[in-house]
């Protein structure tokens, strides 16, 4: 990617903002662990320019069917109850 890691800093900024999103969502850590995984792989497979052939583009939308589907069948987790700050 880079050479120079201070060149990542507003990508991995970005990243944080994304994850804090996804954990404070509601999911059970692990649903928002699988969900975080799935698309960096994605956008990985993306970034280096990985064809995964004609059926791609079914497959990624039967991917995101599924993640989708997951995170509305399994429980989530209660949200923190979040006192006044000090």
């Amino acid at each position: 990617m880079s050479n120079d890691p201070s060149l990542l800093d507003g990508l991995r900024a970005r990243y944080s903002k994304w994850l804090k999103r996804l954990a404070d969502d509601g999911l059970r850590p692990a649903q928002s662990d699988i969900v975080s995984l799935a698309v960096d792989g994605l956008w990985l497979r993306d970034m280096l320019g990985i064809d995964g052939g004609p059926a791609e583009k079914r497959r990624r939308r039967e991917l995101f069917a599924a993640l989708e589907a997951m995170t509305r069948d399994v429980p989530t987790a209660p949200r923190p109850v979040r006192g006044p700050k000090p």
